[in-house]
């Protein structure tokens, strides 16, 4: 609600729409009234910032295991018996 010169004027919170039923819901709700249909909320900024964050410690903290992982020793040759005819 804005107040303009005297008068007030309505502004609209935009609406979700089912895509279920095509209903117009309230910006807040989670669930259609009409059909019961489950809404889709958009992730706010703190929840998609949280989620990168989290991607990139996993992707650093597989990059550092594999960086300092020390060579790989070829396994132990057991030395062939030669079997020769004497």
């Amino acid at each position: 609600m804005r107040f303009f010169s005297g008068w007030i004027e309505m502004t609209s919170p935009k609406y979700k729409i089912c895509k279920n039923c095509g209903n117009r819901n309230h910006p807040g709700s989670g669930q259609c009234p009409w059909c019961g249909a489950t809404l889709r909320r958009p992730l706010d900024w703190f929840s998609s910032l949280g989620l990168v964050l989290i991607v990139v410690i996993v992707i650093g903290l597989i990059a550092y295991s594999i960086h300092s992982r020390p060579p790989s020793e070829s396994k132990a040759r057991i030395p062939r018996i030669s079997h020769s005819a004497e």
